[in-house]
């Protein structure tokens, strides 16, 4: 259930992909984080796309994003159709507040691959970041009409919706993803970010007579 409202972009799933590195690792003990060194560098084979992507990963799941970008930028030059590095980098050029670039990365995405619904929602919360309210609505839509059941879709459609000043559709979307309770609560919270105290107090108390022990 939907107990409080999350923005949140829903990265490709799947497992990391394994590391091929096809040789023998330096007995000596590298930093964490960093790619393997080798006996000697002019006997050393070329670390596959594979390697550096498990790598930029592995950076992203521990803060490094700069680093990161980096290497999902280094898979790319060598695999631009390799879409899940691409939806990676624009999720982490997002978590650098670079906004403008990591939606102009899922619009590629897109062009590639244009019926997976998590890269449409992935865009619309990207555009959201950049304020560009209207654009995120639609791009949120076109996820929902690719998989109505993606309850993170219609999540982030009702925050956009809410952000046009059309908080009745905000509010029918939050009944289609939770509980009474959940979608009154969340829309209160969607009013008060927005300055409708009133209104939001109204929603809030909704909630509690839906569901007193909320």
């Amino acid at each position: 259930m939907y107990r409080s409202l999350r923005i949140a972009i829903l990265s490709l799933g799947g497992a990391l992909l394994g590391i091929n590195a096809g040789c023998e690792q330096h007995q000596s003990v590298t930093s964490p984080g960093a790619l393997p060194r080798y006996l000697s560098n002019d006997a050393s084979p070329a670390i596959s796309h594979t390697t550096v992507f498990a790598h930029a990963h592995l950076l992203e799941r521990r803060g490094a994003y700069e680093r990161a970008v980096v290497q999902y930028q280094k898979v790319l030059a060598e695999q631009p159709q390799f879409l899940t590095a691409r939806n990676r980098l624009g999720i982490t050029l997002n978590k650098l507040a670079r906004h403008a670039m990591a939606s102009e990365q899922f619009r590629l995405c897109i062009e590639q691959k244009p019926t997976l619904a998590h890269l449409h929602n992935n865009l619309s919360f990207s555009l959201y970041l950049e304020g560009k309210y209207a654009q995120a609505e639609q791009a949120a839509a076109r996820a929902i009409g690719l998989n109505p059941d993606f309850g993170r879709a219609r999540m982030n459609h009702a925050v956009v919706l809410s952000k046009l000043g059309r908080h009745l559709d905000a509010f029918e979307e939050l009944k289609l993803i939770g509980t009474e309770a959940d979608a009154c609560f969340n829309m209160g919270i969607l009013l008060t970010e927005s300055g409708q105290y009133a209104d939001a107090a109204q929603y809030l108390e909704a909630a509690l007579e839906a569901d007193p022990r909320f």
